[in-house]
């Protein structure tokens, strides 16, 4: 087949059940508004119905210039999109971006134009990815605010309708043994692995069809086969050391204040505190607007940079901060008071009032919270006398 000249970005629909549906995505792509070619390329994924076989037909004999169809055996979903991708990298060489639509599925006629735009100007990111905005069952989600391999490994950010720089595809294909469901999930976990990095774009135009029956729901029914299947495939990513490491990074589970230098950091590792939080209230109501967009860690801990070299150079540190989060975890409020003595020794109670050398509090919590009281006996404290 020869190179399809000209076209800046291309957009991948496979089809498989869907001919009363089709048109209308195939409609969206052809009223896209922008300055630079677009050309659609519709992978037939052995649809049992001719009607498929004839709406593909007529759009690619009625555009040719627009329009390529391929027809393939039913191999399913990520082997549609993959061979859809392929022929972009084999008669596409003008193509710097790829969009994924599926053909129930449709865009407003910006949305390419707006996305292509958000790619070039953030040459950092290997995908653009949109809002969740669903029609038939109407429902709005906003994954918005800076990419996290963290929440991607919990939670399916970034829809399969993004779009790809040329660069990803080259890197990563979409694993056919995800013919269940969750195969957008699983093929940007391994644009991640690759290295590569999303950027969402608010108000993207793509629109998703939600219906009762479509392989969303059919995944919802197996979500527990699909979850482990998902982890062993991103083992790299979805173990406790790695993402130990992602939330120290991406989403710190404590903020640290030290009174007597009036500095504030943010760390999942209290050993590793990084550069200090330059405006820590502004921080934490930008989290309280109810937008994801902000993070603020969970748990507040009030302490002297005095008493937190002394519990690191106890080689305590990391277990006390452990001792007061599960006892903040069911009084929302947990208190350390460091004793001298002659050997190490732990005992604990509860208190009305919080004073010590170390306080954790839940960032939410009450001011009528119950107190844990936790004293520390060390004989550092002695020598230190």
């Amino acid at each position: 087949m020869p190179e399809v000249e000209g076209a800046k970005l291309a957009v991948v629909l496979p089809a498989h059940r869907h001919p009363a549906l089709l048109p209308e995505a195939i409609e969206s792509v052809l009223a896209q508004q922008a300055d630079f070619p677009i050309h659609l390329i519709m992978v037939n994924d052995g649809c049992p119905f001719t009607e498929t076989d004839r709406v593909c037909r007529s759009y690619a004999c009625a555009y040719p210039d627009r329009v390529t169809y391929l027809r393939q055996p039913n191999r399913g979903l990520p082997a549609a999109r993959n061979a859809g991708l392929q022929f972009v990298l084999d008669h596409l060489p003008a193509a710097e971006a790829i969009y994924l639509l599926d053909a129930d599925n449709r865009l407003r006629p910006q949305a390419l134009a707006r996305a292509m735009a958000e790619l070039q100007a953030h040459p950092e990111a290997g995908w653009i990815y949109p809002d969740f905005d669903m029609f038939g069952t109407p429902f709005h989600g906003d994954p918005g605010g800076p990419y996290s391999r963290l929440l991607h490994a919990a939670q399916n950010i970034c829809e399969a309708g993004s779009l790809l720089r040329r660069e990803v595809i080259k890197a990563v294909q979409f694993d056919p043994d995800f013919r269940r469901g969750w195969e957008d999930w699983a093929f940007f976990l391994a644009a991640a692995q690759a290295g590569f990095r999303g950027r969402h774009l608010e108000d993207f135009g793509f629109e998703y069809r939600k219906r009762p029956e479509s392989l969303l729901a059919q995944a919802g029914r197996d979500e527990a086969g699909l979850r482990t299947q998902l982890r062993d495939a991103h083992s790299w990513l979805m173990n406790p050391r790695a993402l130990a490491s992602l939330e120290h990074a991406e989403a710190p589970r404590f903020a640290i204040l030290f009174e007597d230098t009036e500095e504030a950091f943010f760390a999942t590792d209290p050993a590793r505190l990084g550069a200090p939080v330059p405006d820590l209230g502004r921080a934490f109501w930008a989290s309280r607007t109810g937008s994801t967009r902000f993070h603020f860690p969970g748990y507040v801990v009030a302490t002297t940079r005095a008493a937190y070299e002394i519990l690191r150079q106890a080689g305590v540190l990391h277990w006390v901060f452990w001792a007061l989060q599960c006892r903040a975890m069911a009084a929302e409020c947990a208190v350390l008071e460091l004793v001298a003595g002659a050997r190490f020794a732990v005992s604990e109670g509860e208190g009305q009032a919080a004073s010590g050398a170390v306080v954790l509090a839940s960032s939410a919590a009450s001011t009528g919270a119950r107190i844990r009281k936790l004293r520390l006996t060390l004989p550092c404290l002695r020598r230190r006398a």
